[in-house]
């Protein structure tokens, strides 16, 4: 549990595959593209913990708003949730949403990394769903919600999961964000009453910078000004299109030309003066060799942040909670004890 001496915890467990968060969302997404329609049936695969030392796989069955998760090997049905999607208009955007879990249960915001969206972070959901209401964001730009109206920082996107919360009558939410999601949950965590916030590889610290990226930046900067004028719009636009395919990142290049703007202003927005103002106690997990948001930034948020606490697993990387699946559930379930215990 976190607590104000701030001394990290790094936990020696066996990594366990990826793969199975990768394959629940691809075979997910084949059911929606091949049934047509929302209600739908398909396999996927999920960790579930019985008796505190078994791990099975399970292979599930979803439809009518309806989830059903059976566990292999003749343990028969296991559990049953019912869970609703739905989409509420906030701050000029169409905000789509998974809601999960009792409706008095403590209540639990979702949010995803750049690029993702609810689904990516479901199994997060799944372990929390049987006592506490969690409500699973696709956050503006990503998933089944429209984009900004403008380009967004991270104050906007605060902006909404707050007005979102005073919506929903969530009066002290709990706070779970990975990644670019972290950066919403330190902003809204420094100037709300939040019960409990959680990150998980989280973004919020601006990148350092080499010589060498400022040089590559500055250069297609011009590049990009000068090439339509010195070689046509059409010629001069397709090597700009070329250059950025090989410099950009892979969430850069995906991204619509608004959402490329949104996600350079939030990226560049450094959140360190809000971390000693956060009062709710900070669960930081991360992936020894995450390389999007390196370890140095839990550390930094661990000292940084008055009562949070630093869980370390080795070997894994920027989406920990899918690479150590066993180690996650075990951390997020001691951490959440009090609240998982009322239901």
């Amino acid at each position: 549990r976190p607590s104000s001496s701030n001394k990290s915890l790094i936990l020696h467990l066996p990594v366990e595959p990826a793969e199975g968060g990768r394959v629940e969302m691809g075979l997910r997404n084949m059911g929606r593209k091949l049934l047509g329609y929302r209600d739908k049936i398909c396999n996927f695969v999920s960790w579930s913990h019985l008796n505190g030392d078994s791990w099975l796989l399970g292979w599930g069955f979803e439809g009518f708003g309806i989830r059903f998760l059976a566990l292999g090997w003749g343990w028969g049905l296991f559990l049953l949730f019912n869970s609703m999607e739905l989409d509420i208009e906030i701050c000029g955007v169409r905000l789509h949403y998974e809601v999960t879990g009792p409706e008095d249960g403590a209540a639990v915001v979702l949010m995803h990394g750049w690029g993702c969206n609810h689904t990516t972070v479901r199994s997060i959901a799944a372990i929390l769903e049987r006592g506490m209401r969690v409500y699973n964001l696709d956050l503006p730009g990503h998933g089944n919600s429209d984009e900004p109206p403008s380009v967004w920082g991270v104050d906007e996107y605060t902006d909404l999961v707050e007005q979102f919360c005073a919506n929903q009558g969530i009066a002290s939410p709990i706070l779970i964000g990975h990644s670019f999601g972290g950066r919403i949950g330190l902003l809204m965590a420094s100037r709300n009453d939040v019960r409990k916030m959680v990150l998980v590889d989280g973004a919020g610290i601006k990148p350092r910078r080499s010589l060498r990226y400022y040089i590559k930046v500055y250069s297609f900067k011009t590049a990009k000004r000068l090439l339509p004028l010195l070689m046509g719009k059409k010629r001069g636009g397709e090597l700009i299109d070329r250059w950025r395919g090989k410099a950009g990142s892979a969430d850069y290049r995906t991204s619509t030309p608004k959402m490329r703007a949104v996600m350079s202003k939030c990226i560049n927005q450094d959140l360190k003066h809000v971390m000693p103002s956060i009062k709710a106690s900070t669960l930081l997990i991360w992936g020894s060799k995450d390389t999007a948001t390196p370890l140095s930034d839990g550390k930094y948020m661990e000292k940084h942040i008055p009562d949070a606490g630093l869980v370390v697993f080795e070997d894994a990387g920027h989406y920990s909670f899918l690479d150590n699946p066993v180690g996650f559930r075990s951390v997020i379930q001691t951490f959440f004890k009090e609240e998982l215990s009322r239901n």
